[in-house]
């Protein structure tokens, strides 16, 4: 027989004579585990809890986003979009052009012609009035 269940056998005059006494002692352990399993599980419970509401939430959304679509509908709806984008792009990318190849000029006259102006042209432009030599600057200012 184990040895605890020697030590029960042992004291239970004791505990025969003083029930009201072991009832009350059993009772505060037995309400000190509940306690603490409950406050550890509680937070357990209410985190699994949010997540259903949320589950139940993005379920509720998707459902009124699908309006009752079957799953090919649905992925014929998703598709849609992404077809519309594509042709899109297919049609952009034939309407765009390549330069020609060629001297600058003839690549120059593409540009002009096509409404883009090439880096080149806007920076020479850009500095027609500042490109002059120093010798220039110093005779303008002295003047």
């Amino acid at each position: 027989m184990p040895q605890w269940m020697e030590g029960l056998i042992a004291g239970w005059p004791m505990i025969a004579a003083n029930v009201p006494t072991f009832v009350v002692i059993v009772a505060l352990i037995a309400g000190s585990l509940w306690a603490a399993f409950n406050w550890s599980y509680g937070r357990v419970i209410a985190t699994k809890d949010g997540q259903i509401e949320l589950q139940d939430r993005q379920l509720a959304d998707y459902r009124k986003q699908l309006e009752g679509a079957t799953p090919d509908q649905a992925r014929a709806k998703i598709e849609e979009p992404e077809d519309q984008v594509r042709d899109t792009v297919s049609d952009a990318a034939t309407k765009v052009a390549a330069p020609p190849k060629g001297d600058i000029d003839s690549r120059l006259a593409f540009f002009s012609n096509s409404g883009i102006e090439p880096l080149a042209t806007r920076s020479r432009k850009r500095n027609q009035g500042y490109a002059q030599p120093r010798s220039r600057l110093v005779g303008s200012a002295a003047a």
